[in-house]
Formats: C-alpha cells, sequence, structure tokens
C-alpha cells in the first residue's frame, strides 16, 4: 500500500464464513464476530480438502488425454488450469495449454515459458477470420460476382464463428491422443454450446455414413472417460455452486 493511501483513516472488515445473506448475517457484517459455519452447509457436511498432487495424480494416468476446466466465470478456471498444466509438465509430460474463453489471459496467468509446455489461446476472431479465407479460397475459388458476394454475406453470419472454433476445439481433442491437452473453456453457457455443436456434428457424420464405414469424431472420446477428465471449478459461494451442480447435471 502506498505511505499516501495507508495514512488514511480506514475501517477493516474481517472475511465472514458466508455470504452475506439473511439480517443475523448482515448484523455481524461491522463486527469482528464471525457466522460460524456457513450457512450453506447442513450438518454434518463438510468440504474435504486435498492438495493439488492428489488433482493431477487421478488426471495424469494413461500419459496422454483431455483435461477440461469448466465452470461458472471468475470462479478460478484458468488458475487451476494452468497450475495443473505446470505440474504435468514438470512430471515430464508434453503439455499443451489452451483456452476457449476470450476473457481468460493465459500469459499473464503463466509469466515464464517452461520445458515441455506450451501456451495458445483459441482466438475466437482469429479463428473466424482463417476459416473464413479458407472457405473462399477453396469454395469461393471459382464462383464470380453474386456468387462470391452471397458467400461473403453467408460468412457473416454467427454460425461461421461457432464453426470456426468448433474447428479449432475439434484439432485439441485429437492433439489429445498423442499428449496432454488442458483445456480452459469459456464459462458455462459457451460450453454448452460448443457441445451442442460436438454433438450435431456426430450425428450429422453418422447420418451421412451411416453403417458403411467406421468414423470417429470429437464427441467419441469426449464420452471416453479414460480420455477425457472434466473438472468443475467454483467456489464456496451459493450461486457458484449451485451453477456448478447444473452443469454436472447438463453434462451428464
Amino acid at each position: 500500500m502506498l505511505p499516501t493511501i495507508a495514512a488514511l483513516t480506514r475501517d477493516v472488515l474481517d472475511l465472514k464464513t458466508g455470504n452475506m445473506v439473511s439480517v443475523d448475517a448482515i448484523r455481524i457484517l461491522f463486527t469482528s464476530k464471525n457466522s460460524g459455519r456457513s450457512p450453506e452447509l447442513s450438518e454434518g457436511e463438510k468440504i474435504v480438502d486435498a492438495p493439488l498432487q492428489t488433482l493431477v495424480d487421478q488426471q495424469e494416468k494413461g500419459d496422454h488425454g483431455l483435461i477440461l476446466r469448466r465452470g461458472k466465470g471468475g470462479v478460478g478456471k484458468t488458475t487451476t488450469a494452468a497450475a495443473v498444466a505446470v505440474v504435468l509438465a514438470e512430471r515430464g509430460h508434453t503439455v499443451h495449454l489452451t483456452t476457449t474463453d476470450p476473457a481468460a489471459q493465459l500469459t499473464e496467468t503463466l509469466h515464464r515459458g517452461m520445458p515441455g509446455l506450451t501456451v495458445s489461446p483459441i482466438d475466437r476472431d482469429e479463428a473466424t477470420r482463417h476459416y473464413r479465407d479458407h472457405v473462399v479460397t477453396t469454395k469461393g475459388r471459382e464462383l464470380e460476382g453474386h456468387g462470391r458476394a452471397a458467400l461473403a454475406e453467408d460468412l457473416l453470419s454467427p454460425c461461421t464463428e461457432e464453426v470456426a472454433v468448433f474447428q479449432q476445439f475439434s484439432r485439441a481433442v485429437h492433439q489429445s491422443r498423442h499428449q496432454f491437452v488442458v483445456m480452459d473453456t469459456a464459462p458455462t453457457g459457451h460450453t454448452l454450446l460448443l457441445l451442442d455443436a460436438t454433438g450435431s456434428h456426430h450425428r450429422e457424420i453418422a447420418r451421412q455414413i451411416g453403417d458403411t464405414l467406421s468414423f470417429t469424431t470429437p464427441l467419441m472420446p469426449l464420452r471416453d472417460p479414460e480420455q477425457t477428465k472434466v473438472i468443475l471449478v467454483t467456489l464456496a459461494e451459493t450461486t457458484p455452486v449451485l451453477e456448478a451442480e447444473g452443469l454436472q447435471q447438463d453434462l451428464e
């Protein structure tokens, strides 16, 4: 704290164990008293603590795989994903840390590089631009005039961005067959949209190919518990916990 700020008169409020909800909670806000246990916990319910190493031990089996971090915005998904990726790299694994969250700043979370660890966010704008350029140079190669204009207009659709991000996501899923990929996904709603797109893609491929050929889509390794681990990150507060429970039900 700067000396000029430290010299100002200030009040210090103790951090409470529960949310400031209810008259009883508000009564102790400006006192040194604590509310005891969090009001959200039922009698006999305890939060079991464990070191990060234990969590990594559970995900390290198999020497490769996709590790997804999911949860509400602002609960620490990026920090947790970075920590797990660093521990895996320190243990000698090849690790790719990536994110689909436009608000996540992995380069700020990881201040320095380390052997075995690569970091690359899935940039929605960059992915969309690359996808549009690819479509124009392939499908639009033989089009002229109105045809190219119609294609360009079609590529401005919001669906184009979703397809572009899905392709980047699919590459990460494929990459996890040979190394660890730790993915910090966007908050709940964006994540479910991405999974919906993955499911739609799977159904379309299955419809086109039918029983004639074998195929693999990104949805299949996502459903494989040996290949994909999903970690829900939350805070010990009412809203994040409720959203985590809802997300868990949706994922199941």
